[in-house]
């Protein structure tokens, strides 16, 4: 079977002395090098809920892009849903009605890097002040 094949593709023998090796790893494992990512400094974890009346897509728009480049990033369905991405400062990012509707633009959000490192956005619909 495949799952066999599988199983013994994995066939081996270790000598004592890489047993040994293993044996030792326990309760002490190696630090992982260069594995660990860090933080690029215009990092920004956001977070955007929804306070329109129903649901939001939520699109980011590529620099010097036009309407037809932004890219769907995701959608809050209904009052109070979320969306929790990374992004970076200076990032553009556009809301539209979602669901049926005329996918007009709701809102849009510039990442600004010095209100932290964390952040949550409230997303109303002000279609009428843009």
């Amino acid at each position: 079977s495949h799952q066999e094949a599988n199983l013994n593709s994995f066939s081996f023998m270790l000598n004592d002395g890489e047993l040994q090796t293993i044996d030792h790893l326990d309760d002490n494992p190696p630090p992982l090098p260069n594995r660990v990512k860090k933080r690029d400094a215009d990092e920004v974890q956001m977070q955007f809920v929804n306070r329109a009346e129903g649901p939001v897509n939520v699109y980011w728009v590529p620099e010097g892009g036009s309407e037809k480049d932004h890219v769907h990033v995701g959608e809050m369905k209904e009052l109070g849903g979320a969306l929790k991405l990374t992004s970076y400062q200076g990032h553009t990012f556009v809301f539209k009605e979602g669901g049926g509707g005329g996918r007009k633009v709701l809102n849009h959000h510039v990442v600004d890097k010095s209100l932290g490192s964390d952040q949550t956005h409230e997303i109303e619909d002000e279609s009428e002040e843009l």
